[in-house]
């Protein structure tokens, strides 16, 4: 469903198509939430990024970058040639970045903020990044596979909101069990 319909849906389930701004927030809100609830292998992207010079470590700024990213999947060299030997870098928490010994992990990323932090024992200029991609909830551009596929969850959720905040609460009570 386009956002438009989605808006008209909820319309229809609360009874308050007098509350525009309000239900066109609640199912951008809901469809947020639903993308959240999982990493749905429909919002996995791959990137290839380069670097200016290449280093051994590497960091790459995601918020500038990919703002749409929600999380990282993956890492993995690339090569033009993509001879399939490229390999994906392990994933650490920025607070293992070394083993018992002292010693500084390698063939690894992490992400700490907004940067995505890279570490090999090959030069890295090209990579290939795997990331779960938010949905556009922009009113002009609105994109949702699971709106989509599975409208109700996120018209049953968006009613859900508007209920409670317009103190529905049998209906909302009703809409809990429903939405997901």
């Amino acid at each position: 469903m386009t956002l438009a319909e989605l808006i008209a849906e909820v319309y229809i389930l609360t009874g308050r198509p007098d509350l525009v701004d309000e239900t066109a927030a609640a199912v951008r809100k809901a469809t947020l939430k639903q993308h959240s609830t999982d990493s749905y292998y429909k919002d996995l992207v791959e990137k290839i990024i380069g670097f200016n010079t290449e280093g051994y470590k590497q960091q790459y700024d995601m918020l500038i970058n990919i703002p749409e990213a929600r999380t990282m999947k993956y890492v993995r060299h690339w090569t033009q040639t993509h001879v399939g030997s490229e390999k994906y870098l392990d994933k650490i928490e920025p607070d293992a970045i070394m083993d018992s010994y002292g010693k500084e992990f390698t063939n690894c990323w992490y992400v700490a903020g907004t940067l995505l932090n890279i570490k090999s024992k090959e030069l890295i200029t090209n990579l290939v990044l795997g990331y779960y991609k938010r949905p556009n909830i922009t009113t002009n551009l609105y994109s949702s596979w699971i709106a989509v596929e599975e409208p109700y969850y996120i018209i049953e959720e968006a009613a859900l909101y508007i209920c409670g905040n317009i103190g529905r609460d049998a209906l909302a009570t009703r809409l809990q069990g429903q939405a997901t």
